[in-house]
């Protein structure tokens, strides 16, 4: 059921955007998301995997790396 939220998303279409474009292109789907890093600061996040979840990772206010989870 979690998984049927990503099969037709491609997260890499993510990478290059700011974190704005990203929360205006989820912001109506059932598609959650966290930053887990912005540049040099590392957020506390759970070690739960969640199949429904995006993590984002960004450098200079772009998202660098997107990853399941």
């Amino acid at each position: 059921k979690q998984m049927n939220k990503l099969k037709n998303f491609d997260i890499n279409n993510l990478i290059g955007k700011c974190i704005e474009e990203v929360r205006n292109e989820l912001k109506d789907s059932d598609i959650s998301f966290r930053i887990v890093r912005n540049d040099d600061k590392f957020y506390m996040i759970t070690c739960d995997f969640r199949f429904d979840r995006i993590n984002i990772e960004i450098d200079d206010n772009k998202i660098t790396k997107v990853y399941i989870g």
